[in-house]
């Protein structure tokens, strides 16, 4: 693998479905991507953003995901923080596992 192949790409559900379906679009993908863009630009950091129509994580989204990595539910832009953050450490949590909002007063 080459150093020059980029960053792996954040994979991000925009899937709109007819109302009161749950959807990541429905839920505010486009925000929280506009928020992840602005972030990372601050911040200096390449990004590289695939938009598909699914990641199976309706009932959670929005939904992200780093490549090969953990998915990122219930995604807001005030959270982007979080994927910028293993973008810049180069450290993505397991497949598989997820990062959902943790509950007032946890870590």
């Amino acid at each position: 693998m080459s150093g020059d192949a980029g960053p792996p790409p954040v994979i991000a559900c925009v899937k709109a479905r007819p109302a009161g379906a749950p959807s990541c679009g429905g839920a505010g993908s486009r925000a929280v991507l506009e928020a992840l863009r602005a972030e990372a630009a601050r911040r200096g950091l390449p990004l590289r953003i695939e938009e598909v129509q699914c990641l199976g994580r309706c009932q959670q989204g929005p939904t992200l995901r780093i490549l090969a990595g953990a998915f990122f539910t219930g995604m807001t832009p005030g959270r982007v923080g979080e994927v910028c953050d293993a973008l810049a450490a180069q450290v993505f949590p397991a497949a598989g596992r997820h990062r959902p909002t943790p509950p007032p007063g946890h870590p």
